[in-house]
C-alpha cells in the first residue's frame, strides 16, 4: 500500500515538472488535468508541491516557481476579492497561502490546456507551412534559354534567359503572389476577386489582368517594369506608379530613384520571339545581354567603350555575327581567347 502512494506521488511529481517544462504528451496532458482537476485538488497540489521542493531541496537545488503564474493568481485573488495575504515559504520558495494554492491549481489546468492547445496549434500550422512549401514551385531557365510557363489560373509567363520565378501551385488566400529574378512578360487572367502580385528585388507590381514586362535581374543596377495592355501599379520604397500600354517605371536601385516614362512596348518584348533589339543600349547592358542569352563572359579591355551606345535588331543569329557588326560601328576588334570567353578592344 504504501509502495504504490510513493509511487504515485512520484507519478505526480514527474508530471508536474514535465509541465513546468512544457514535455507534456497528449497522454500525460489528459492525465494530468484528470488529477489537477478534482475537487481536491489543493490538497493534492499542496502536497505535491511539498513533496516535489523537499526532492529539490534534497538534491541541493533551488525551486523557482513561475513568476507568470503566480502572477495570474494574484490576479485571480483580487478578483474574488480575497483579503488573505500570501507569502512564498522562505525554506522551499513555495506558495504559503491556500487560497493562492487553489487559485494556482485552478491556473495549472487553463494553462496546461493553453499549452496543449498551443502544441496543437504549432502543429497544425507546421502542417499547412508544410503543405505549402510542397506546393511551392520554381521555374528557372539557362543560358541562351526562353521558357513558357503556364499558371493554374490561366495566366502565362514567359522567362528570358537566366531567370527564375517561384510561386504557389494553387495561389491560396485573396491573392496570387510570385517572386521573379530576371525577366518575364506576363499575361494575366483577369480575376477582380484575387489580384496578381509579383515581387521583385525592391519592386511590388499589383494588377487584375494585363500583358506587361518586368526585367530585374539581381546583378544588374536598374529594373524596369513596361506595360503592353491593361493597368499595372508599381510600389517601391521610393512611391507608386499606375502605368498604362506604352509606359515604363525604371527603378535605379543604388538611389531607389523611380522614373516613369513613355516607351514603345512592342520593341521591349521582342525578346520573347528571339529577337535581340537594341536602342541606344550601354555597352554594358548589351554585354550583359550577350552573356545570358549564349552563355559567354565578355571582357572590355578599354573603359572607353563601355560609354558607348548601341542600337540593332539581331534575329536568332549567331554570337560571331553580332560582334562582326559590331566590329564596324563600334570601331573594336573581339577575340574568342577560349570556349567560353570574348575580348573586346578598340581597333587599331
Amino acid at each position: 500500500m504504501c509502495k504504490y502512494i510513493v509511487m504515485e506521488e512520484k507519478r505526480k511529481i514527474k508530471l508536474f515538472y514535465k509541465f513546468l517544462q512544457k514535455q507534456l504528451t497528449k497522454s500525460e496532458y489528459e492525465e494530468f488535468v484528470a488529477e489537477f482537476g478534482k475537487n481536491d485538488a489543493h490538497k493534492n497540489f499542496d502536497h505535491l508541491f511539498d513533496a516535489y521542493a523537499d526532492n529539490l531541496i534534497k538534491e541541493g537545488q533551488h525551486l523557482q516557481f513561475e513568476k507568470e503564474l503566480l502572477q495570474e493568481a494574484e490576479h485571480v485573488l483580487k478578483k474574488a476579492k480575497q483579503k488573505e495575504r500570501f507569502a512564498i515559504h522562505k525554506k522551499s520558495n513555495i506558495l504559503h497561502s491556500s487560497w493562492l494554492r487553489v487559485a494556482a491549481v485552478i491556473l495549472v489546468v487553463i494553462s496546461v490546456t493553453l499549452y496543449w492547445n498551443s502544441v496543437n496549434n504549432q502543429k497544425k500550422a507546421a502542417e499547412d507551412l508544410s503543405a505549402e512549401i510542397i506546393n511551392t514551385l520554381e521555374k528557372s531557365t539557362g543560358y541562351g534559354e526562353l521558357s513558357n510557363v503556364v499558371l493554374s489560373d490561366g495566366s502565362n509567363v514567359k522567362l528570358n534567359a537566366k531567370s527564375k520565378i517561384c510561386f504557389n501551385e494553387k495561389f491560396p488566400g485573396s491573392t496570387r503572389e510570385l517572386s521573379l529574378n530576371g525577366q518575364a512578360f506576363f499575361d494575366v487572367a483577369r480575376d477582380e476577386n484575387k489580384p496578381f502580385i509579383i515581387k521583385s528585388g525592391q519592386l511590388t507590381v499589383t494588377v487584375l489582368g494585363t500583358s506587361f514586362d518586368i526585367k530585374s535581374f539581381d546583378d544588374d543596377d536598374y529594373a524596369l517594369v513596361t506595360v503592353v495592355s491593361g493597368k499595372v501599379k508599381v510600389n517601391s520604397p521610393a512611391g507608386e506608379y499606375i502605368i498604362t500600354p506604352n509606359e515604363q517605371v525604371h527603378l535605379e536601385k543604388s538611389t531607389g530613384k523611380l522614373i516613369k516614362r513613355e516607351v514603345k512596348a512592342e520593341n521591349i518584348i521582342k525578346w520573347t520571339n528571339r529577337i535581340l533589339y537594341f536602342d541606344h543600349t550601354p555597352v554594358t547592358e548589351m554585354v550583359s545581354q550577350l552573356e545570358r542569352w549564349y552563355n559567354v563572359k565578355i571582357i572590355v579591355n578599354d573603359p572607353e567603350l563601355l560609354l558607348k551606345t548601341v542600337s540593332g535588331e539581331y534575329v536568332n543569329e549567331k554570337l560571331t555575327t553580332i560582334l562582326q557588326t559590331l566590329e564596324f560601328s563600334l570601331h573594336i576588334q573581339f577575340e574568342i581567347t577560349n570556349e567560353r570567353e570574348i575580348t573586346l578592344s578598340k581597333s587599331i
